[in-house]
């Protein structure tokens, strides 16, 4: 695309097809100069992890408290290398923390922005509400 000479206001042009559209200078490069100041590839990363209800399900639980691997899968009534793997991808990213005591190995999560970005999409209403893990007082066995 040529700028507009004048640096302002659109300037027409024409597409394979023959059509005429403008394109204004000025809110193309404003647009540019705000997404050039984002890592999209970390922040697809992010939200990529967070995406996934059975990971997203452990950031939450890992906000609230400390937990080990085997009492996550009891939680999530899932095998313990399921919930290691989705423990890996949340490591890898920086967005849990872990200790060990012995031979145990504590997750939590201490990030702030994650704490913020979970806390705002729990407020957004259900489409459609479900209980993917079980009711609350039904403990697993």
């Amino acid at each position: 695309m040529v700028p507009n000479p004048a640096g302002r206001g659109p300037r027409a042009t024409r597409n394979p097809v023959g059509d005429v559209r403008s394109i204004h200078v000025e809110d193309v490069a404003r647009a540019r100069a705000l997404i050039a100041r984002t890592d999209h590839d970390a922040l697809a990363e992010l939200f990529g992890a967070l995406g996934d209800p059975t990971r997203l399900a452990i950031v939450q639980i890992l906000l609230a408290q400390e937990m080990c691997t085997c009492d996550l899968a009891a939680t999530l009534r899932l095998s313990e290398p399921a919930v290691s793997q989705h423990l890996r991808i949340l490591r890898n990213l920086d967005m849990v923390s872990w200790r060990r005591a012995g031979r145990m190995v504590y997750y939590a999560v201490d990030d702030r922005t994650v704490r913020k970005l979970v806390d705002l999409a729990s407020r957004r209403p259900p489409r459609d509400p479900r209980t993917r893990f079980g009711d609350v007082d039904e403990v697993a066995r």
